[in-house]
């Protein structure tokens, strides 16, 4: 899917840096749309594209979540990668000339703008006086700005016929440290005064854990590729004590930190410090340590990590994975959000902040959606037992929910119940107990049905001891023993007849 583009080319006229001994008329910026879709381009997804034949131009955008940077490999040339139907207002400036009047734009799917900014001549003048003001100092070669209007001197100038009055003189260095200082100065007719710059800087600080790291991108810059150090290719003042690369970066703007590592994903990350701080980006992070409990969605700062017990492909943080037990590398500076769902469970969601280096053992206790259930039977006293955690091909493993005829409280599930009574045979059913029942008493009926078996094990063992009785009877009373006589009877006696 193609997301619309809009190309920005900038071209700027210098003049000739001289001394101010006359009134003189400003140059200024402006936008100008134009047809002919440029050549060449990259394709990018949704941006803004602005191309100088002047360096160290100044790009503003008022949304504070996207900031410009520099193309990589391609002079004069900056990016803004943005998303379609949002509304952004941009303006550029150069040193010595006043910026474009802030332009709006919306960008709407497959919509290709062009626009080009030209120098034009303003009507802004600096009006001359009698009064002479001399600006030295550092930084040596910052640009002056009087009354907030960019002027052709650098630092040290002179500016000639001054109007009498209070006037702010700003500095603007190129130096990426260096902020803008404001100056209040006070002119008196011909009289000459005398104003010493400084140079303030301000920088925060990123320490990186380099340990393991394949490849860093900062900036779009390349600072390790297959684990060879290019420190030097770095815009910023660095220093490097193993592990750790400690760079000196602008409090003015985000640094974009992409970390590649083997058997982790991608760790990318818009990273911004006041002034003075230090930032560790890397080894110094917080572990979220948690088991997979058979989640169907876990997100982590409003990004899934896990759908459907799968790992998200495009997940922001490190993470690593051993067996079912997974460690996610958190940032330290900020709250952590966590949201876990899982069928017939409530939500669960969480936040916190962990401290550097903690580990943070993750086992959320998931309340079950609950709901009334009634097994009606005309047998009393059924015992129901059932399982809603089974798993196929595998045995059950029931619990004891409770007795038939009466309203039982169970969690929602897909059950297996298996309903048992002394005298009757095992009967089983499958259902889905879903949220459909919450509110109400779901019935189910219970039939049962006499056990009719010739034999049961009851019976079985009853037959088995009274053989076993006889047998023994026999054995040992009743058997004649080995070389005995017969048991022989006696005739019975004879009487004479009388003959």
């Amino acid at each position: 899917m193609r997301l619309a583009r809009v190309f920005v080319f900038a071209i700027f006229v210098g003049f000739t840096l001289v001394p101010i001994a006359f009134s003189q008329t400003l140059q200024k910026l402006e936008f100008k749309e134009v047809k002919d879709a440029p050549t060449l381009i990259e394709r990018e997804k949704a941006v803004i594209y602005i191309r100088s034949t002047v360096p160290n131009i100044f790009v503003n955008s008022t949304n504070p979540n996207y900031t410009f940077r520099k193309v990589r490999d391609k002079e004069g040339e900056w990016i803004l990668r943005i998303n379609p139907s949002e509304s952004y207002m941009v303006s550029i400036g150069a040193r010595g000339f006043l910026s474009t009047v802030p332009q709006r734009f919306v960008l709407r799917l497959k919509e290709v703008q062009v626009w080009e900014v030209s120098a034009v001549k303003s009507d802004i003048v600096i009006e001359e006086g009698t009064g002479k003001l001399v600006v030295s100092g550092t930084p040596a070669g910052g640009v002056i700005e009087l009354d907030y209007i960019p002027t052709s001197l650098k630092v040290p100038g002179t500016f000639e016929r001054i109007k009498s009055g209070m006037h702010n003189v700003r500095i603007l260095s190129d130096d990426i440290y260096s902020v803008p200082v404001d100056y209040q100065v006070v002119i008196e007719p011909n009289k000459t005064f005398e104003l010493k710059t400084e140079d303030k800087q301000e920088a925060g600080f990123l320490s990186i854990n380099t340990d393991g790291i394949s490849k860093l991108v900062i900036n779009e810059t390349i600072a390790i590729e297959n684990g060879i150090q290019k420190f030097t290719a770095l815009p910023y003042k660095n220093s490097f004590n193993r592990p750790n690369l400690i760079l000196k970066v602008p409090i003015q703007k985000k640094s974009y930190i992409e970390i590649h590592e083997p058997n982790y994903l991608t760790y990318k990350d818009s990273l911004e410090v006041n002034n003075g701080d230090t930032l560790n980006v890397k080894g110094e992070r917080a572990e979220l340590i948690f088991k997979d409990d058979k989640f169907t969605t876990v997100s982590i700062n409003k990004k899934s990590f896990l759908f459907s017990g799968n790992v998200v492909s495009n997940f922001q943080y490190r993470f690593k994975r051993i067996g079912d037990i997974y460690t996610v590398y958190v940032p330290t500076y900020e709250v952590v959000q966590v949201s876990i769902q899982k069928p017939f469970y409530y939500p669960y969601e969480d936040e916190f902040t962990v401290s550097v280096g903690e580990e943070k053992y993750y086992a959320p206790d998931l309340k079950a959606v609950m709901t009334q259930v009634y097994f009606s039977s005309k047998t009393d006293s059924v015992n129901i037992l059932g399982s809603n955690d089974w798993v196929e091909d595998q045995e059950v493993k029931y619990d004891t929910l409770g007795f038939s005829n009466e309203i039982l409280n169970i969690p929602i599930g897909n059950y297996k119940f298996k309903y048992a009574k002394k005298g009757y045979d095992n009967e089983f059913s499958e259902l889905l107990i879903n949220s459909q029942t919450i509110g109400t008493v779901k019935e189910i009926n219970v039939k049962m049905y006499r056990s009719n078996r010739l034999f049961t094990w009851k019976r079985f063992l009853f037959l088995a001891i009274l053989g076993g009785g006889g047998y023994a009877t026999y054995e040992f009373l009743l058997k004649p023993s080995p070389g005995a006589q017969p048991l022989v009877f006696p005739d019975p006696p004879s009487f004479p007849t009388g003959n």
